[in-house]
């Protein structure tokens, strides 16, 4: 299942009410207002992720993968334009393929992981420290 959702707020999805939702396979917010904690909730209630698109969004400040959530099946994250996003870390994703970024925050890419795919693009007024693992590059 995918679910694209554009032009509006997402809140709420630390109460009881929220639930897994295991057939989800691709989150794609454009133009979509949420903070942080929202954000890593709904990641968190998608074990079987592989796509993730962020475009536009705001309200969110930080994009952190955590091991806990269990994105095991994470494959492709794009994050463009994203004006209020100060920090992406995805270290604990070796499944992670592609990787393509637009904007001017720093970011962390796991050293493990296979990529077949990386596309980042910086604003030169915007640009930030960029810390890419070592291990990326190396072989």
């Amino acid at each position: 299942a995918r679910l694209s959702l554009r032009g509006i707020g997402v809140s709420g999805l630390q109460g009881r009410a929220a639930r897994p939702c295991a057939a989800l396979e691709a989150v794609l917010l454009h133009s979509v207002r949420l903070d942080d904690r929202d954000l890593a909730r709904m990641l968190a209630l998608c074990p079987r992720l592989r796509v993730l698109g962020l475009c536009s969004c705001t309200g969110i400040s930080r994009v952190v993968v955590m091991a806990v959530m269990g994105l095991t099946s994470l494959r492709s994250v794009t994050i463009v334009d994203c004006t209020c996003l100060i920090g992406v870390d995805f270290t604990v994703v070796s499944s992670l393929r592609s990787f393509r970024y637009s904007g001017g925050c720093f970011f962390y890419l796991p050293g493990d992981a296979l990529f077949a795919d990386i596309d980042i693009r910086f604003g030169v007024k915007t640009s930030r420290n960029v810390l890419i693992c070592q291990k990326v590059f190396s072989e």
